[in-house]
This record gives structure tokens, C-alpha cells and sequence, in this order.
């Protein structure tokens, strides 16, 4: 009695990407990937980010897809200990959106000061401005990403 094997793979036909030698598939190969975060700071991120605040997706539609001077800003990114709510990269600029219950509290300045030991700058709108002036807030963003062009060159 004879057991049919599968032909050894050659250079004509190699084995599927997700099989190994021989045809048999590894232990946790080909198995789709779980999505869900193992890191608590990653779950968290992902958590604020699906739950922004009114405020917070006004100022998302007025940064994301480069729509300003052409920065690419990005949501809910974790930074070190924290995590900011929009933060473009290239200039270094983190972009906080904040209710009154941040006015002047220690947490807030902690935090600030060491993004700025990290080399970022931090500009923080309270909510009513970014429903009430976003042209405001655009200008004063944009004239913070002109300084960072110029003395990027």
C-alpha cells in the first residue's frame, strides 16, 4: 500500500507562500493575524480615536488629508507617557483641543513641558474656539507651521 506525497517543491513550482516545505502549513501560519492590541497604551489609543469628541472631529476634519499648507497631521498618536490628540511629524507640532477643566492644571503643564524637552511644540484651542473661530485657529496653526518651514531651511 502506497501513500500518495506531494512533489517536492523545485525552481518550476515552489511552494505556496503559505505552506512550508513539503506542502504542510507551520503552526500559526496562514491563520489571520488578531487586530487587538496586547499593549494597554495601544487599546487606549485605539479606544479615543473611535471616540472623539465633537470638538475633536471638527478640528480632525479641519487637519487631516494634508489640508493644511500640505502637513500631514495624525490622530490620537501616542507620544512616550502620552497620548495627543493630532500631531504632525514633520513640524513637531502637537495640536491639543481642550474643554475648561484643563485650564491651568499641573497634569497639563507636566505634560507640556516634557513634550517640549522631546523637541515638540504644543498649541492647546479651548473647544469654543474651534467651533467658534476655526478660521482663527487655522491662521494661528498655519503661521506655527510657516515658522517650522523656516527654520527647517
Amino acid at each position: 500500500m502506497s501513500t500518495l506525497k506531494p512533489p517536492p517543491p523545485d525552481a518550476a513550482h515552489p511552494p505556496s507562500p503559505m505552506m512550508g516545505e513539503g506542502g504542510v502549513t507551520a503552526p500559526g501560519e496562514g491563520e489571520t493575524a488578531n487586530t487587538t492590541p496586547a499593549n494597554p497604551k495601544a487599546k487606549r489609543t485605539r479606544k479615543l480615536r473611535k471616540e472623539m469628541t465633537d470638538t475633536e472631529r471638527k478640528l480632525w476634519s479641519l487637519l487631516r488629508n494634508r489640508k493644511l499648507s500640505g502637513y500631514k497631521f495624525r490622530g490620537k498618536v501616542p507620544v512616550g507617557p502620552y497620548i495627543t490628540d493630532f500631531l504632525c511629524f514633520e513640524a513637531r507640532l502637537i495640536v491639543e483641543a481642550d474643554g475648561r477643566q484643563h485650564a491651568d492644571t499641573t497634569s497639563d503643564a507636566k505634560r507640556y513641558a516634557w513634550f517640549g524637552e522631546q523637541g515638540f511644540t504644543v498649541i492647546r484651542f479651548w473647544n469654543n474656539d474651534v467651533f467658534d473661530n476655526a478660521e482663527g485657529v487655522l491662521s494661528r496653526l498655519a503661521s506655527t507651521l510657516e515658522t517650522h518651514k523656516e527654520i527647517a531651511r
